[in-house]
């Protein structure tokens, strides 16, 4: 999607005319100090893979213990929409994994 109609698209259905680097609509914007660990999964082909990325970096540089896996080839939401695919039942496992450590 070109970044005019993407813009757009995100003020009529997602921001309301809010700021964009607003914290409430975006983490990239807030305060991540004192965060518990954090776990971002993306697709390869995800429309918010920069995020991601971006995401993780501010998390670390925020002493927040932050681990990114992206999926190659995948799109956003790779693994509700497909779940059968490897990939997904992988990234599952991976939260699932993520989750009982965290509760230990």
């Amino acid at each position: 999607m070109p970044p005019p109609l993407y813009k757009a698209v995100v003020d009529s259905t997602y921001s309301k005319g809010t700021d964009l680097k607003n914290p409430q609509l975006s983490p990239l914007y807030a305060n991540l100090t004192g965060l518990p660990p954090m776990l971002i999964q993306a697709g390869g082909y995800e429309l918010l893979l920069d995020d991601s990325i971006e995401l993780m970096r501010k998390a670390a540089s925020n002493d927040v213990d932050v681990t990114l896996t992206v999926y190659p080839g995948m799109p956003h939401e790779f693994s509700l929409m497909m779940p059968e695919l490897d990939d997904s039942v992988a990234s599952f496992r991976e939260i699932r994994d993520f989750v009982s450590r965290q509760m230990r």
